[in-house]
């Protein structure tokens, strides 16, 4: 019903923090001079652990839903496989940004010169505007979620999806 989204409401905050953590974290992960491969691998291990609190709010959500309680797991990744297209590219985008960085600082490249090194700037590029349009997803599908007709049981919708 209704008041499974309003208990949400909880969850929505947690969702809306971990995408402001997001946006703070990815903006002290930006390449400064003289930034320590510690402070890199906390932000780093920070922003993952943002994205799977994120990941856990948005399931905690849906599994409010009425088709998810009735079962109904193909027809709930049906109606979000685009958002879970959308999240694993940014995870892989994600993932291969900081782990170039990662390399990179090993491999003691300075800092300013992060950036001319062959391939980063582009996948930087890249992981930024796919980030953009994951974050974007994530408040679309919110606000999909809040319909009251995802809490309510309607067994003529079940029946035509066995029937369809």
């Amino acid at each position: 019903m209704v008041s499974s989204w309003l208990e949400g409401y909880g969850l929505c905050a947690v969702v809306y923090c971990c995408l402001g953590a997001q946006v703070i974290i990815g903006g002290a992960l930006e390449p400064p001079p003289g930034q320590s491969m510690q402070s890199f691998l906390v932000l780093f291990s920070l922003e993952g652990l943002s994205m799977c609190a994120l990941l856990v709010a948005l399931y905690l959500i849906v599994a409010r839903t009425f088709l998810f309680s009735a079962g109904l797991f193909g027809e709930v990744v049906r109606k979000f496989k685009s958002f879970l297209g959308i999240t694993a590219i940014n995870f892989v985008f994600t993932l291969a940004v900081r782990f170039y960085r990662v390399v990179l600082v090993i491999d003691m490249v300075p800092p300013v010169a992060i950036w001319d090194w062959p391939g980063y700037f582009p996948l930087y590029i890249i992981q930024k505007i796919v980030q953009h349009v994951y974050f974007m997803w994530v408040l679309v599908t919110l606000y999909r979620l809040k319909e009251p007709t995802w809490y309510q049981a309607d067994t003529s919708a079940i029946s035509r999806l066995f029937h369809s």
